[in-house]
């Protein structure tokens, strides 16, 4: 082999494998690895074509040219149909805008400054819709530091366009074309959330807690069914008031405030009033008017099916009940368990059922610092106490979209447990 050839030969080699590099590139990406491996294999590349250039043979033209073609047929591949890295790049130059946008105060402006912002860069549709759920996070005095969530909406066309927001504080990333079951439902409207901010006082409402930021969750309509922990109407005029009963499923397009920091709080769960399909004429203090002394835990499921548990001994703090049902709405009540806390005594931490054959008690003692949960299949005809995997002042359960959930209020935190067979255990 004459010194030219090893030469054309070396350099050949020196060329592929830059191309090679290339082509991983294009196909996996990692810039700080590949790139100076690249640029130091082109430069001599390049150097030795300056030099030689005129002595190259038409064999080592013919693979040049056939390295360069299959490099070229490898980037594309990359390029195209999230096959590689280089599609993803392309997909987020062509999809992806970074919006600077300065402070914003949702007590003052609620969210129009951001989605106006967005607006000037990404044409909004005017009926918005959400997809999963919206979370942001406020400071105590009203700046907007978060915003999370994908909107979607159809264009002047009729034509699905989808925007999926990240704003960190400091700059806006909208990326289009986010992947959305546009199902467009009415109960995913953004809009109740905008007209959130203009009927509610936040400010305010934040005043009960001593915590630095706030977040505000948001997936449109909700069913809380008859929970009515930090369940709160309002409307158009502002705070209506605190849901103390309910005769049937509390129903409604739902904005949750929280502290960020305070994991023990109850959420304030701001319902729109005008989209529940609570009891036609609702009292949001005191329950209906049915023969139970005041304090008594009561439960009705429907209008005309409910509960009472009824205390009939009372020693040294403690309490012994017997558990009561009507079915008709209150006028009549008769014992259908004697004992259905299986003869423990202590104070009733409440009741609730799910359905006509599913329900629970609670049963504290100590004070409220320790309480037992207890569970009936059988419409309240007998009981059995549930263990726990964690030690802690039980909540009544509650129905969360398919999720049965548990509130455990321990020593240092409260933990939410799930029961994906009714009850019959959590974890």
């Amino acid at each position: 082999m004459t010194k030219a050839k090893w030469k054309d030969g070396l350099i050949l080699i020196i060329y592929a494998f830059a191309c090679y590099q290339t082509a991983l590139l294009a196909q996996y990406g990692d810039m700080k690895q590949r790139i100076p491996i690249i640029l130091i294999c082109f430069f001599l590349v390049i150097v030795w074509l300056i030099r030689y250039r005129r002595d190259l043979m038409k064999t080592i033209i013919l693979l040049f040219a056939f390295v360069t073609v299959v490099t070229g047929v490898s980037i594309y591949r990359s390029g195209t149909d999230f096959d590689g890295r280089l599609a993803t790049v392309i997909h987020n130059w062509r999809t992806q805008k970074e919006i600077p946008f300065e402070e914003e105060n949702i007590y003052s402006n609620g969210l129009d400054n951001l989605l106006g912002k967005i607006g000037e860069t990404a044409s909004l549709p005017e009926n918005l819709y959400v997809y999963g759920s919206i979370t942001l996070r406020f400071q105590a005095d009203g700046r907007l530091t978060s915003f999370y969530g994908t909107l979607y909406g159809k264009n002047e066309n009729g034509e699905t366009e989808s925007f999926f927001i990240d704003y960190d504080g400091n700059q806006i990333l909208v990326s289009l074309d986010a992947y959305v079951d546009d199902s467009y439902t009415k109960e995913k409207e953004l809009q109740p959330l905008l007209d959130a901010f203009s009927f509610l006082d936040f400010e305010a409402a934040i005043a009960q807690w001593d915590d630095n930021e706030y977040e505000i969750y948001y997936e449109g309509m909700r069913n809380w069914g008859n929970f009515t922990n930090g369940i709160v109407y309002f409307d158009e005029g502002g705070i209506i008031g605190d849901l103390a009963f309910a005769q049937r499923e509390v129903k409604g397009y739902t904005v949750s405030l929280l502290p960020v920091l305070d994991k023990a709080a109850t959420p304030l769960r701001f319902v729109y009033f005008d989209f529940t399909n609570l009891i036609e004429n609702p009292s949001f203090e005191d329950p209906p008017p049915i023969p139970i002394p005041e304090g008594e835990d009561v439960f009705f499921l429907n209008e005309k099916i409910g509960y009472h548990l009824e205390p009939v001994e009372a020693a040294a703090g403690s309490r012994f009940y017997v558990l009561n049902q009507t079915i008709d709405g209150g006028k009549t009540w008769e014992q259908i368990n004697p004992n259905p806390f299986l003869s423990d005594a202590g104070v009733s931490g409440g009741i609730t059922f799910l359905n006509e054959q599913i329900g629970f008690i609670i049963l504290t003692h100590n004070g409220g610092t320790e309480a037992d949960l207890y569970r009936t299949t059988d419409g309240g005809n007998t009981f059995e106490m549930i263990p726990l995997s964690i030690e802690g002042v039980v909540e009544l359960p509650y129905l969360e979209g398919d999720s049965l959930l548990l509130p455990v209020h321990g020593e240092f935190e409260t933990v939410l447990l799930e029961s994906a067979d009714e009850g019959f255990t959590w974890k």
